[in-house]
């Protein structure tokens, strides 16, 4: 749903891109501030059965940081910010008193009523 946001340039779409960047960025570089140990421990719990917890392998946190430092610049641009700008409300068009049908409202309701009469034939 939010790709779909995305492509149609909605504000909200943009807010929650920026808000998975930022949870993005604080997890890995949590991750990056707190490793997780790097030797293998063994335990053998009370009824005999050894427990062994691996330690930690090599870390993708560094390349993941540096492209979500570089991706929110991006996003804070005054082009970016522009382009999901907020629509404005269609406050003017709601005043205005409703008017006849143009022509291809009014073409559009022949051709559903030839199909209705069509449809009731049957």
């Amino acid at each position: 749903m939010a790709g779909i946001g995305l492509l149609r340039r909605k504000r909200w779409a943009w807010f929650y891109l920026v808000g998975i960047l930022f949870c993005l960025f604080a997890w890995q570089a949590s991750k990056v501030a707190f490793p997780p140990p790097s030797e293998d421990r063994t335990f053998i719990d009370p009824n005999g059965v050894r427990t062994t917890i691996m330690g930690g392998g090599p870390s993708h946190s560094t390349p993941i940081i540096v492209l979500t430092i570089a991706a929110l610049p991006v996003l804070f641009s005054q082009k970016s910010r522009a382009e999901f700008a907020a629509a404005p409300l269609p406050v003017a068009k709601m005043a205005e008193a409703p008017s006849a049908p143009s022509k291809p409202v009014a073409r559009s309701a022949e051709i559903l009523g030839a199909f209705a009469s069509a449809l009731l034939r049957v």
